[in-house]
């Protein structure tokens, strides 16, 4: 990085192809080790690990929310198609 004046990761960009992709994943790399850290870090008091359960059952929710949604329109889409196909 210091041979290219580039101060952080998000500065540096490769020469070809080939090191641009081993700049991206290392990048996807650390963002998913941020992540993981994040997840994993513990609160410290009893009031934000309730905070923290509960906005993890809420993410669940919305994930299952979102399945549900995309399983209908799947099936709408099916069932469009399969009346298109009788017709």
């Amino acid at each position: 990085m210091k041979e290219r004046k580039a101060a952080t990761l998000e500065d540096l960009r490769g020469k070809n192809d080939y090191e641009q992709k081993h700049i991206d994943y290392a990048k996807k790399v650390l963002d998913t080790v941020r992540e993981y850290r994040e997840k994993s870090a513990a609160p410290e008091t009893a009031e934000a690990q309730a905070q923290m359960s509960q906005r993890r059952d809420l993410q669940a929710i919305a994930e299952q929310r979102t399945l549900q949604e995309e399983i209908k329109k799947i099936q709408k889409d099916q069932e469009e198609k399969g009346n298109q196909i009788e017709m």
